[in-house]
């Protein structure tokens, strides 16, 4: 087992520069979305990940919302402005775009992953490469930028539903004004706030993508390939969120 330990770690650095490097090559070739070829299958990609992930997302976001709002406004009802701001800060900024980020992981992550596999491995890669059409700009390009605009899409709809959903049934069940409740919350949020969310969904649809793309191209068993995007990428998403997270509240007191 010890023998097996470098190999393992490895393999984990190998993965991370290459998907690295898959990210910065798919940048260099962003203008060739302009190719209506790259363009159509980029709006396919959009579409097939809201169907996979939209009822879901807002199934898993009333649920959310519900049991978190109802949580907190049970232990603070005697302070409506303080549950309030413990939501926005622990559902909104936090727990809500990494849910997100996780349901696009494992909805979309891991079937482009085994979708990538069974193409690069397979006569179709040929027959792209024939009609001019390389791996990485026709296949992962589109996947990472896919993945980047969905995720901002999946967490602002996930949250909306989420906060909308917590509110209106904690307003419910516990006899507090709604009014007051959404002023609480709206007075809560500021510009930074929805620029850090945007930009930890924006990040979190980027790691989704180029480990699904770099897994994709990588791997030739579909199987293999799915289980390591999912693997790896669970992984790339709580170091990111940890690290953004640390950054966000290293200078709050106390």
């Amino acid at each position: 087992m010890d023998t097996q330990l470098p190999e393992v770690r490895n393999a984990w650095f190998g993965d991370f520069g290459g998907s690295c490097v898959l990210a910065w090559q798919c940048a260099l070739r962003l203008p060739r979305l302009r190719q209506r070829a790259h363009r159509e299958r980029l709006l396919q990609l959009m579409l097939e990940i809201w169907r996979a992930g939209g009822v879901d997302a807002s199934l898993r976001a009333l649920a959310l919302g519900t049991l978190a709002s109802a949580a907190l406004f049970q232990m603070l009802a005697s302070n409506t402005e303080a549950a309030v701001r413990v939501l926005a800060v622990s559902l909104l900024r936090e727990l809500g775009p990494f849910l997100a980020a996780l349901l696009l992981l494992l909805r979309t992550g891991t079937s482009q992953a085994a979708t990538l596999a069974g193409i690069a491995g397979g006569n179709e890669a040929r027959s792209l490469r024939l009609l001019g059409l390389g791996l990485r700009s026709y296949l992962a390009l589109p996947v990472l930028v896919a993945c980047v605009l969905m995720a901002m899409l999946l967490t602002a709809y996930f949250e909306v539903m989420a906060v909308s959903g917590g509110l209106l049934l904690s307003g419910w069940l516990f006899d507090l004004p709604l009014r007051e409740m959404f002023h609480h919350f709206a007075g809560q949020l500021t510009l930074a706030d929805l620029v850090y969310l945007g930009a930890k969904s924006a990040l979190s649809g980027l790691v989704v993508g180029t480990v699904a793309a770099y897994q994709g191209l990588a791997q030739r068993e579909p199987a293999q390939a799915a289980a390591q995007a999912a693997l790896q990428g669970l992984f790339a998403l709580v170091a990111l969120h940890g690290l953004l997270a640390w950054l966000a509240y290293r200078n709050v007191e106390g």
